[in-house]
């Protein structure tokens, strides 16, 4: 297998296990995209902003949550392998993260400032979690694609047997 299927790997099961961490429901992991080592997570609807619909305390952290989330697949990546980043692959998610904080900080410093909370956040649950993310994206590596239930199935008993201290490879 390729490092870049290698990346490709920990960069998707980064997103899913933070997924799962945070109470997303995954609908399929996949680290093959077009026949190639370009995968994704399916893992949340559409966002839907109303200029005149107020933020509450609770919407935002679920935002958050999910800027993390978005945020967690280059995480992993970088604990993986951190020469094996480059500005074009999280491109799409860069977008995704910079179009919610302007939508929930307007202010440039405020947002700058949740933004370096947020990659703090993403940072600590990959840390967290990385025997999970190492064993998803093993898994990834294995079947290429994996439906949400059997990523929830996978990460859900390794993490039962690391609470009753058995060891599950």
């Amino acid at each position: 297998m390729s490092i870049n299927e290698q990346r490709v790997a920990y960069y998707e099961a980064g997103h899913a296990v933070a997924c799962w961490s945070l109470g997303f429901r995954t609908k399929q992991a996949t680290i093959i995209s077009e026949g190639k080592a370009s995968g994704f997570v399916t893992w949340l609807k559409a966002l839907r902003f109303s200029s005149n619909s107020g933020l509450t305390r609770r919407s935002i952290g679920r935002y958050h949550d999910r800027i993390v989330c978005t945020l967690a697949g280059q995480e992993a990546q970088r604990r993986f392998k951190p020469k094996s980043i480059k500005s074009h692959h999280a491109a799409t998610d860069g977008n995704i993260v910079a179009d919610l904080l302007l939508r929930i900080h307007g202010e440039e410093r405020e947002r700058n400032c949740a933004l370096r909370y947020l990659e703090a956040r993403a940072r600590n649950l990959v840390n967290h979690h990385w025997r999970l993310i190492e064993l998803l994206a093993s898994t990834l590596l294995e079947c290429q694609t994996l439906t949400g239930k059997e990523v929830a199935n996978t990460l859900q008993a390794r993490s039962l047997a690391q609470v009753h201290g058995d060891s599950v490879t």
